[in-house]
């Protein structure tokens, strides 16, 4: 597969039918492509940023739960609030 394929088409302005900015922006750079009214698919651009913000949150996820406040927390129950 040709790697113009993979990423999809990119937009040097910004398309006119887009009302809301991120919606644009993700467009001109081939993060998403459109497939119906409301209705689109990530590209691997897109699937890399979030892979990587899930990897973020995993972590800070990990690091914080040693902390003495969530033993604190588990005693009184809130920590299945969270």
């Amino acid at each position: 597969m040709l790697l113009s394929k993979l990423l999809g088409e990119r937009y040097r302005e910004m398309p006119a039918d887009v009302n809301v900015i991120s919606y644009a922006l993700m467009l001109k750079g081939a993060y998403i492509r459109p497939i119906g009214n409301g209705i689109f698919t990530l590209l691997p651009p897109a699937k890399k940023v979030i892979k990587k913000i899930e990897n973020i949150i995993r972590e800070e996820r990990r690091s914080r739960s040693s902390l003495p406040c969530c033993n604190a927390w588990r005693y009184m129950g809130r920590i299945r609030q969270i």
